[in-house]
């Protein structure tokens, strides 16, 4: 599987090095700004999504929004993570499902 990196912390990681003018000469910054980037997008995973809940008994849980029973290491491009969906639901002081928001 493909990895892919941040361009511009890479960019901003050379700049930072002592040897960087040195390596510069040859043009690498201005080929890698150049460079294309791929059409990616973070995904998340079933096991860390607010609407996954695990079985106990399974490798399997449910999503409450969907309605579907997905292993944790599924994603969908409704999927939001859990920590990033509480923090919006403590900034707009809404409690979680039947919870306390500062639980």
């Amino acid at each position: 599987m493909p990895e892919y990196i941040d361009r511009e912390a890479f960019v901003a990681h050379l700049r930072s090095d002592p040897l960087f003018d040195l390596v510069d000469r040859y043009g690498i910054v201005s080929v890698i700004e150049a460079f294309p980037a791929a059409d990616v997008r973070d995904v998340v995973r079933c096991r860390d999504c607010y609407w996954w809940t695990k079985q106990e008994d399974s490798l399997q849980g449910c999503c409450s929004l969907l309605s579907i029973y997905p292993t944790g290491a599924w994603f969908c491009g409704n999927g939001i993570r859990e920590e990033d969906f509480l923090q919006r639901v403590r900034l707009r002081n809404i409690p979680k499902l039947g919870g306390d928001p500062d639980a």
